[in-house]
């Protein structure tokens, strides 16, 4: 019985920190100026490949859903260029 009952712990451990996760994007969409992925490149005029190498040096960007839309907080954005 208790080996039926540890892989359904398992995986609500696993579905909380999810969730977890999941309300931390949701207060930083909410609280911050966020736009899409496609809407940032175009307002700064960026292409994918620099976007990408600014991922990679640190700028904050959320998918909340995996292989989803991308987002990007202005606000980050801005601290990622006063920091450069």
């Amino acid at each position: 019985m208790t080996e039926n009952i540890k892989p359904l712990i398992k995986r609500c451990l696993l579905l909380q920190e999810r969730i977890e996760e999941l309300e931390i994007t949701i207060r930083d969409i909410t609280c911050n100026d966020i736009i899409s992925h496609d809407e940032f490149l175009k307002k700064y005029s960026l292409n994918s490949k620099t976007f990408a190498k600014y991922r990679k040096a640190g700028l904050k960007a959320y998918q909340p859903v995996r292989n989803g839309k991308i987002f990007v907080s202005l606000k980050e954005f801005e601290k990622f260029l006063k920091k450069k």
